[in-house]
C-alpha cells in the first residue's frame, strides 16, 4: 500500500512538473485547438508586462490592437490582431480579443499590415538601421519610413511632460516617451531626414519647384510630418498635387 501511494505521488508530481514546464516555455499549445492552421505563429513568449503605474504608453501608438495580416517565416497570416511594443521593438499578436498577447521573433517577421499601416523589418531586408519595425509612408523610386522608439525614464521632471495627454497624471514620474526618426531610402542608401530642408538637399535640381509647391499647397512640416513627406514625395516623383 505504501509503495502504491508513493508511485501515485511520483506520477502526479511528474505530470504537474510537465505542465508547468510547458506553460513556462510557451503558451502556444492552448492556441492550437482554436487557431487551426495558424497556430505556428502563436509559438511566441507572452508579451512583456510592466508592473508599475506610468504615463504615456509603450505601444507604438495606442494600446488598441488592430486587425491585420503578417508575413512570418515566409508565410502569410490573415485576420490577426497586432500591435507593437515600441520599447522592446517587438510585434505583439493576438488571434482574438480573449487570448493572451504573444511576442513574435523579429528574425522571422518580414512585414505586416496593422489596420491601414504597412510596417517593414528593414534590418531583415539588409539595411543598416536600428532593430525594429518601420512604417512605410511612401514607396516609389525612393521610399520614406517612420520609426517610433519608446524610451522609459523615472524622473521628477517628467511631471512637465504631458504633451497634451488628457490622461496624464502629474503625480507619476515614470514615463514612456516617443523618439521619432524618419528614413529616406534610395538605391540601397539610407539617410535620416528632418524638416523640409532635407528634401532640398536630396533634390537640388528641383529645389525651386519644391519650395513653390510647399508654399502653394500649404504643407506644414511641423503640423504633420507624415503627411508632409507623403505629399511632397508624390509631387517630386510624379508631379501630382
Amino acid at each position: 500500500m505504501i509503495l502504491r501511494n508513493s508511485v501515485l505521488v511520483l506520477m502526479v508530481s511528474f505530470c504537474c512538473t510537465g505542465i508547468l514546464l510547458a506553460q513556462n516555455e510557451s503558451d502556444y499549445l492552448k492556441y492550437a485547438a482554436k487557431t487551426d492552421n495558424v497556430n505556428v505563429v502563436y509559438r511566441g513568449k507572452q508579451s512583456q508586462k510592466y508592473p508599475f503605474v506610468y504615463n504615456g504608453t509603450y505601444y507604438w501608438e495606442s494600446p488598441k490592437f488592430e486587425k491585420g495580416s503578417i508575413e512570418y517565416n515566409g508565410k502569410m497570416y490573415w485576420n490577426v490582431y497586432l500591435n507593437i511594443d515600441a520599447f522592446t521593438d517587438e510585434i505583439i499578436i493576438k488571434h482574438s480579443g480573449d487570448m493572451a498577447a504573444l511576442c513574435l521573433k523579429d528574425q522571422f517577421a518580414d512585414s505586416f499590415i496593422m489596420g491601414e499601416k504597412h510596417f517593414v523589418n528593414l534590418g531583415r531586408r539588409g539595411y543598416d538601421v536600428p532593430k525594429g519595425y518601420y512604417l512605410e509612408l511612401y514607396s516609389g523610386d525612393a521610399a520614406v519610413y517612420k520609426k517610433v522608439k519608446k524610451e522609459f525614464s523615472d524622473d521628477i521632471r517628467n511631471a512637465n511632460s504631458s504633451n497634451g495627454d488628457p490622461n496624464f497624471n502629474y503625480q507619476i514620474f515614470k514615463l514612456f516617451s516617443p523618439v521619432v526618426t524618419y528614413y529616406y531610402i534610395k538605391d540601397g542608401n539610407v539617410t535620416t531626414i528632418k524638416g523640409k530642408k532635407a528634401f532640398g538637399k536630396m533634390y537640388r535640381e528641383q529645389r525651386r519647384e519644391i519650395r513653390k509647391y510647399i508654399k502653394r499647397s500649404g504643407l506644414n512640416e511641423e503640423k504633420n510630418y507624415d503627411i508632409f513627406c507623403v505629399k511632397l514625395m508624390n509631387f517630386i516623383e510624379s508631379g501630382n498635387e
